[in-house]
C-alpha cells in the first residue's frame, strides 16, 4: 500500500489532488516570496509526535495545502487551518503505526504457542496442580487479610463529611496521673455554638446503655445502643431514614427513631410510625421514623435515636465521671462537631483551651491539683485510638499494631507462595531443556522463550487467582462468623480494589515467574540437545532450591514457634489462678438496689444456691470506678485506685484472703445525709495500695489513714487479687460499702448441683420481684473468658493463617520431592539391582533436604525467641520462653517432613527396578 493511500485512510479526507501536485508545487514556490515559512510550531508539533518513517510525505502533503488556503483564505487563516490539520494527526492510527504490527506468521506463532502451552500444563497435571493451588491458598489469605483491614481502615469514612468531622475528649489531670475520655460536659456543646469561630455545626449526644424497653405490657425488650441526640447531630453525620422526616422528629420532645432491624423486632411487620414505646418504666417515647441499619463499621451505631431530654433522671446511666461538684466537671456527654471548609483546627483547639481554662481552671470549687483541657480529634482516628480515648460507648478501639501484624502475615504467606512456585519452576527446568534447544536451532530468540514462559506463568497465576476469588467468597462467612464482623466481598469490585488485583496479578507473575523464564531460556542449544540434562537436574539450580527450601522452612519454624508460645500465653491467661474464685457464679442486676437486702434472703433460700453477696461489680470488671488517694489532703503525690463497693459476704463468697484486720460491717456505713467532719470511711485496701503509699506490712497498717476526697481508715488487708485481664498488672484497690450501689446480686451454686434447675429457681424469684424487667444473667467464668476475646480471635486466625503458610511449604516440599523421584527413577532402580534396601534409599531422599530444613530452623530459633519476648513485653503476666518450646517445634517440625519425605521415598523405593530400566 502506498503512503499517499495509507495517509488518506487514515485521516479520510483527501489533504490535495495528486494531479495538481507539480502545479500547487510551484505555486508554494512562487508564493513564497510573499509568505512567511509554514514551519512554525505547527510542524514542530508533528515532527514531536509523528513517526519518521511517515514524516516526510505528512510534511510536504501539508505545506501544500497551507499554500493553497493563503491563496484562497488569507496567510491569518491558512496558518489556523494549518494548525488544526497537524491536530487531526494526533490519533493512535498515526502514533502507533507499525509500531505493533504482527505479521501473520508471528500471529500463528503466538496461537501455537498459546496452545502449546495449554496441552503441557494438562501433561503435567500434578505440577500445574500444586502451582495452582499453593498460589490460590496464598492469594487467599491476602485476600481475607485485605478485606479485613480495608474494613478497619474504613471506619467511618462514609459520611460524606468525614474529613470535617471531630470529636471532642476530655483531658483531666490530677497529681500526675491522666484521665483521657471521650465523655465530655453538658454545657460545652453550648459554649461552643457561642464562642468559637470556624465550627458550622455542634451535635450533642449521650449514649444510654443496656436497658429495659416495653413495647406493650406483653413484650418486654433488653436493648443496647440507644443514642439520644440533638437534631444537628443528622447535621453532622449521614443518616439515611426510610420512614419520617428525621430531623423535624428530634427538634420535638420525646419522638425516637428506630433502625429497620429495631423496627422489625419490636413490631414485627407493622407500621411503627406513631406507635408509643416505654423507657425506664415512667418515660413515653413516639416512634417517629425509620431509619437504615448502622453500617458495620461505625464507630457510633446506634439502633435507636432518641430526641434530646434535659431530664436527668433519664440521661443518667451510670457512666458519669465527675472531678468536682460544678456541672463543668461532670462529664456524660459526647460532642461532636463539624468544622467549616478551609478551617484550621489548631485555632479552634486553642479556643477550646480558652473555654477549658475559664469555665474549669479557673473555678473556685475546683481543687488545686486538678487541671482541665478538651481535645480535637479527628474522626477517622476514634477507631484506632487505644492508648487514650478508645473507640466510644459500644465499640472498642483496636490497636493499628495487629493490622500490620495481620499485614506481615499475608506478606509472608504470598512469599512463601511465591517461593514455591519459583522453586518449583527451576526444578522443572532441566526437564524442558531439549523443548529450548529445539525452539533455539530454528530460530527462537531468547526474548521469544521469557515471553513464552511469562504466558505459561501468567495462565498459571490467573487460574490461582480466580480459584481464590471462589475460596475468598466460601471463606469469608466463617471469617466474619470467627471476628464478629460484617465484612463484605462487595468491597473487592471497587476499581480501586480490582487495579490492586491486576497489580498483585502481575506483580506475581513477575516475581514467580521471571527468573525461571530467565533460567530456562539461557540454555545451550547444543549442550540441550547433545547431553542429558535430566540428569543432571539434582545439580541445575540445586544451591537456589536448596535456598529456597531453606527460606520456606526458615519462616515455617518462626511460625511454629510462634503458634507454641501464643497457645501457651492463652492457655496461660484463661487457667490462672486469678486470687478469688470464680466457679459456679453467676451475677444478676438488681433494677431496684432498696429491694437488694430482701432478694438476697429469697435466693439464700433456694435449694441448690450456696450463697449470695451483694455489689456493685465482680472482682474483676470493666466497670470498675477508680478515683484518685493520697496520703492525706496536702499531698501532692496522687495515685490511682480502684474503688470496690460490696456488702461483708463478699469476701468469703469469692474467698478473698484476709491477711490482717477484719472485714466491715455495712451497719458501718456513715449515709451521706449523716456524714460528719470528724467521720471517716472504713475501708479494706490490697497489699498493692500498701506498697502504693508505704503503709508498711499489712498488721502495720491496720488503723492508719489515707486521704480518698475525705479520711478513710484500713480495717483489714486482703491478698492481692486482678481486677483487671492479665495485660495489666494488680492495680491498687480499696473494697468499701455503699448500700445505694449495690445494683448486683452474686450468687454461687452448690458444686455438682443442677444448674439448669438453680437457674430456673433464681428466675421465678427475679421476676416476681421484677415483673416489668427482663431477666438475664452471666456466669462469671465467661465474663471472664469474654475479656480475651480480641486475644482469642487473633490468635485463632494467627493459628489458620499459619497452619496454611506452612502448609504451603510441605505442599511444596511434597511437589520438589515428588520431582526428584521422577528424575532419579532410574538411579533409584539400578540401585535397588545392586541390592539397595529400602532404608537406604529412604536416607538418600533424606538427607540433603533434612540437612537444609535442620539448618533453617536453628537459624529460626534465636530469632524467633528475641521477637517473641519483645512481643510479650508489655504483658503483665506472660508464660516464659523454655527450652521445651523449641525442642516441641523441632519434633513438630520434623515429624511433618519426614512423612512428607518418607512417603515419597517409599513410594519409589518400593517400585519394580524392571519397569524403570526397561526403555532408555
Amino acid at each position: 500500500m502506498e503512503v499517499g493511500a495509507a495517509i488518506e485512510n487514515v485521516i479520510n479526507y483527501d489533504l490535495y489532488d495528486y494531479s495538481d501536485f507539480h502545479e500547487h508545487q510551484n505555486l508554494g514556490m512562487n508564493n513564497h516570496e510573499h509568505h512567511k515559512d509554514p514551519s512554525h510550531h505547527s510542524l514542530r508539533l508533528l515532527k514531536w509526535f509523528c513517526p519518521d518513517h511517515l514524516y516526510e510525505e505528512l510534511e510536504g502533503d501539508l505545506i501544500q495545502k497551507f499554500e493553497r488556503d493563503v491563496k484562497t483564505f488569507g496567510e491569518r487563516k491558512a496558518k489556523r487551518r494549518l494548525t488544526w490539520n497537524v491536530i487531526r494527526f494526533f490519533r493512535p492510527g498515526i502514533l502507533l503505526r507499525n509500531k505493533f504490527l504482527l505479521k501473520p506468521k508471528y500471529s500463528n506463532m503466538m496461537i501455537a504457542n498459546l496452545h502449546f502451552t495449554i496441552r503441557h500444563l494438562m501433561k503435567q497435571k500434578s505440577n500445574a496442580f500444586i502451582h495452582v493451588v499453593g498460589l490460590a491458598i496464598g492469594i487467599t489469605v491476602c485476600l481475607l487479610i485485605a478485606l479485613y483491614i480495608n474494613h478497619q481502615v474504613g471506619f467511618d469514612s462514609y459520611h460524606k463529611n468525614a474529613e470535617r468531622i471531630y470529636r471532642v475528649n476530655s483531658a483531666f489531670k490530677e497529681g500526675g496521673i491522666n484521665f483521657d475520655l471521650y465523655a465530655t460536659p453538658d454545657k460545652l456543646s453550648q459554649s461552643i455554638r457561642s464562642n468559637i469561630t470556624g465550627v458550622q455545626q455542634v451535635a450533642k449526644a449521650r449514649a444510654l446503655f443496656k436497658m429495659v424497653i416495653e413495647v406493650d405490657p406483653q413484650k418486654l425488650f433488653k436493648q443496647d445502643r440507644i443514642l439520644v441526640v440533638e437534631p444537628s447531630f443528622l447535621d453532622v453525620f449521614d443518616i439515611r431514614t426510610l420512614k419520617g422526616e428525621a430531623k423535624k422528629s428530634l427538634g420535638q420532645p420525646y419522638q425516637a427513631l428506630l433502625s429497620q432491624s429495631t423496627a422489625k423486632k419490636f413490631f414485627g411487620e407493622n407500621d411503627p410510625i406513631g406507635k408509643v414505646i416505654k423507657l425506664k418504666s415512667k418515660f413515653l417515647f413516639t416512634v417517629a421514623g425509620v431509619m437504615e441499619d448502622p453500617l458495620a463499621n461505625t464507630s457510633l451505631p446506634a439502633e435507636i435515636l432518641l430526641s434530646f431530654t434535659d431530664d436527668p433522671e433519664f440521661l443518667d446511666n451510670g457512666d458519669t465521671w465527675g472531678f468536682g461538684d460544678f456541672d463543668w466537671v461532670q462529664l456524660q456527654m459526647l460532642t461532636f462537631i463539624l468544622i467549616e471548609k478551609g478551617a484550621d483546627a489548631a485555632n479552634i483547639q486553642e479556643q477550646l483551651a480558652t473555654i477549658a481554662e475559664k469555665n474549669i481552671n479557673e473555678n473556685t470549687n475546683l481543687s488545686e491539683k486538678i487541671r482541665a483541657s478538651f481535645e480535637l480529634q479527628t474522626l477517622n482516628e476514634i477507631h484506632f485510638d487505644t492508648a487514650r480515648f478508645g473507640g466510644g460507648p459500644w465499640v472498642s478501639a483496636v490497636n493499628k499494631s495487629w493490622l500490620l501484624f495481620f499485614v506481615g502475615i499475608g506478606a509472608i504467606v504470598l512469599i512463601l507462595a511465591c517461593v514455591n512456585f519459583l522453586n518449583l519452576s527451576t526444578a522443572k527446568a532441566a526437564i524442558r531443556a531439549k523443548e529450548v534447544g529445539i525452539r533455539k536451532s530454528i530460530g527462537a530468540v531468547r526474548s521469544q522463550l521469557v515471553f513464552q514462559f511469562l504466558i505459561e506463568s501468567f495462565l498459571l497465576v490467573s487460574v490461582a487467582m480466580l480459584l481464590s476469588l471462589i475460596i475468598t467468597s466460601f471463606s469469608l462467612k466463617a471469617m466474619n462468623d470467627l471476628i464478629g464482623q460484617s465484612i463484605s466481598l462487595q468491597s473487592i469490585l471497587s476499581i480501586k480494589s480490582i487495579s490492586m488485583i491486576i497489580c498483585t496479578l502481575v506483580l506475581i507473575v513477575l516475581l514467580a515467574g521471571l527468573y525461571p523464564a530467565l533460567f530456562i531460556a539461557r540454555f545451550n542449544p547444543i549442550t540441550s540437545l547433545k547431553s542429558n540434562l535430566l540428569l543432571a537436574a539434582p545439580r541445575a539450580g540445586g544451591m537456589l532450591r536448596r535456598s529456597l527450601v531453606a527460606v520456606q522452612f526458615f519462616i515455617s519454624s518462626l511460625l511454629i514457634i510462634a503458634v507454641i508460645v501464643i497457645s501457651k500465653q492463652v492457655e496461660f491467661m484463661h487457667s490462672k489462678n486469678l486470687g478469688f474464685e470464680k466457679e459456679n457464679i453467676i451475677t444478676v442486676e438488681l433494677p431496684n438496689v432498696r429491694m437488694a437486702k430482701s432478694i438476697t434472703n429469697e435466693f439464700l433460700s433456694l435449694p441448690n444456691v450456696k450463697d449470695v453477696a451483694l455489689s456493685r461489680s465482680s472482682p474483676i470488671s470493666r466497670d470498675h470506678w477508680f478515683n484518685t488517694i493520697s496520703s492525706d489532703s496536702t499531698s501532692d503525690n496522687r495515685f490511682s485506685v480502684c474503688a470496690i463497693h460490696a456488702d461483708e459476704k463478699f469476701y468469703s463468697f469469692y474467698g478473698l484472703k484476709i491477711l490482717s484486720g477484719r472485714v466491715p460491717i455495712v451497719a458501718e456505713f456513715i449515709p451521706d445525709s449523716l456524714w460528719k467532719k470528724e467521720d471517716v470511711y472504713k475501708v479494706v485496701v490490697n497489699q498493692k495500695l500498701l506498697k502504693q503509699l508505704e503503709l508498711g506490712e499489712p498488721h502495720e497498717a491496720i488503723g492508719k489513714h489515707f486521704w480518698w476526697g475525705t479520711t478513710a481508715e484500713i480495717v483489714g488487708v486482703v491478698a492481692d487479687f486482678n481486677i483487671e485481664p492479665l495485660e495489666y498488672e494488680i492495680a491498687p484497690t480499696i473494697i468499701t460499702q455503699h448500700p445505694d450501689l449495690f445494683s448486683q446480686a452474686n450468687i454461687k451454686f452448690e458444686k455438682g448441683s443442677n444448674l439448669t434447675d438453680g437457674l430456673a429457681s433464681v428466675e421465678k424469684v427475679w421476676k416476681k420481684n421484677f415483673p416489668t424487667e427482663v431477666f438475664e444473667i452471666k456466669f462469671l467464668d465467661q465474663q471472664i473468658h469474654d475479656f480475651y476475646q480480641m486475644e482469642n480471635k487473633v490468635y485463632v486466625l494467627f493459628k489458620i493463617f499459619a497452619v496454611v503458610a506452612i502448609g504451603i511449604s510441605c505442599l511444596g516440599l511434597w511437589g520438589l520431592v515428588a520431582f526428584m523421584a521422577h528424575i532419579r527413577v532410574k538411579e533409584i532402580g539400578i540401585r535397588k539391582v545392586f541390592g539397595a534396601t529400602m532404608k537406604s534409599i529412604v536416607i538418600l531422599f533424606s538427607k540433603d533436604f533434612l540437612l537444609t530444613i535442620g539448618i533453617a530452623f536453628l537459624i529460626a530459633c534465636p530469632i524467633a525467641y528475641l521477637s517473641l519476648e519483645k512481643l510479650l513485653t508489655n504483658v503483665a503476666y506472660r508464660v516464659e520462653i523454655n527450652w521445651d518450646v523449641f525442642l516441641l517445634a523441632a519434633a513438630v517440625l520434623m515429624a511433618v517432613v519426614i512423612l512428607l519425605i518418607g512417603i515419597q521415598a517409599i513410594r519409589s523405593a518400593k517400585a519394580i527396578p524392571i519397569n524403570s530400566l526397561r526403555n532408555e
